[in-house]
């Protein structure tokens, strides 16, 4: 049990001091960028604006991470792994790296294509390893596919 306590504490400690992040271009950004006490919202949705009245949102707060997906509230575990952010592990998952995002359940019929763009959208999150900071732009990526954010109030 103390080992475990002990490695969550240091990944922990490790996630808060190195939470810094590559820029767009594949240079490495300035260390002074950190994720930790920032709000965004999402912009573009796989090259497309996304659908729905609520905006998408990702807030950071040390090792937790949470939002609205468009129709449900959504949160989860961040951790970093060498130069790659894990995000969605839960405190229950966090030592066998399972990737998992709790969410509200509400269904939310229109417009038509929310639920299918939340569904997409959390599992892009879950799955992403690959985030990008320049100025007020924060991209996630999966793959060719990316979630862009811009820095909300």
């Amino acid at each position: 049990m103390k080992s475990k306590k002990l490695k969550l504490g240091l990944s922990i400690s490790t996630l808060l001091l190195g939470l810094f992040l590559s820029g767009c271009g594949g240079e490495p950004s300035k260390p002074s960028v950190s994720l930790n006490g920032t709000k965004w919202q999402l912009v573009n949705f796989n090259r497309s604006k996304p659908i729905g009245n609520r905006p998408i949102t990702l807030q950071f707060n040390g090792f937790r991470m949470s939002g609205n997906s468009g129709c449900n509230r959504y949160s989860g575990m961040v951790k970093r792994e060498g130069n790659s952010i894990n995000l969605g592990i839960t405190k229950k998952d966090y030592d066998d790296k399972k990737n998992r995002i709790l969410t509200t359940k509400m269904y939310c019929p229109s417009p038509a294509g929310l639920m299918d763009q939340e569904t997409s959208y959390l599992e892009q999150l879950s799955n992403s390893r690959r985030v990008y900071v320049q100025d007020d732009t924060l991209t996630i990526k999966d793959g060719s596919d990316a979630l862009v954010f811009k820095r909300a109030e």
